[in-house]
């Protein structure tokens, strides 16, 4: 029985959301915009892989032109924030990129 249950939660496993990353190797910092597999809405990811907390600031370009900004005051040594980005959905025009403003060591 048990056999039973294990092969069924491997056949309804989740779908995967589409996701571009850059990387500033300077300050150590992942950046990632997602679009939900159906496009129809995203989100963003910051990460800080440096040894220290740090004020991270950064922005969104999306592909229509239009920016979106935004900062984390204290980003804990390998944490991650994020944010909803309805551009960021494959539907809703999807981001071109993001870029580190600026990261500054509490």
């Amino acid at each position: 029985m048990l056999v039973g249950f294990i092969l069924f939660g491997f056949a309804s496993a989740a779908v995967a959301d589409v996701c571009e990353t850059w990387i500033d190797k300077a300050n150590a910092v992942t950046m990632a915009a997602c679009s939900y597999e159906s496009g129809g809405s995203g989100y963003y990811k910051i990460t800080n892989n440096g040894s220290n907390a740090a004020k991270v600031c950064w922005t969104v370009v999306l592909n229509s032109g239009k920016k979106s900004s935004g900062c984390h005051s204290a980003l804990g040594v390998g944490k991650t924030t994020n944010g909803s980005c309805f551009s960021c959905g494959a539907k809703n025009g999807g981001a071109r990129l993001i870029t580190l403003d600026s990261y500054k060591v509490e």
